[in-house]
């Protein structure tokens, strides 16, 4: 069995990132160029994020997981305050990031990317500042 495992970051402040990453065999191409959510208030939830997944490797991809950290500033914010979805629909109904692998549950070529929807809610009484996740993907051959 093979891995690839790709880790980005997303940013709440504004930031923008920039980047293919590819690997031989099982790979994937993740596009997160527009993985930033932005400046938010407590109790705000963003705007749709979309990342594209395209298996870039010669094997046939047989699980594709995503996982996260939790927040990261000094202060903290649960990894639960990210969530997904393969399809742009009410923060509420999408799968809550986790800790652990999640299995996306979509098939991924190069003929047929997916595309994964993130969104992100403030808690209520969360303190003002820049803050860092990151989020994992791992194909698995």
């Amino acid at each position: 069995m093979k891995r690839t495992t790709i880790t980005i970051a997303s940013f709440i402040v504004v930031f923008v990132l920039a980047s293919n990453i590819s690997f031989a065999d099982c790979g994937i191409s993740v596009d997160f160029s527009t993985l930033d959510f932005g400046s938010l208030t407590p109790d705000g939830t963003s705007s749709v994020k979309s990342i594209t997944i395209t298996k870039t490797g010669t094997d046939p991809i047989t699980d594709l997981t995503v996982e996260g950290s939790d927040w990261i500033n000094g202060l903290g914010m649960p990894v639960t305050q990210t969530h997904w979805a393969l399809s742009d629909i009410d923060y509420g109904s999408m799968n809550q990031l986790e800790t652990f692998s999640q299995s996306i549950g979509t098939d991924v070529s190069q003929e047929s990317p997916a595309m994964v929807h993130f969104k992100l809610k403030i808690p209520l009484n969360q303190p003002s500042g820049g803050y860092t996740q990151a989020i994992t993907f791992t194909s698995v051959c």
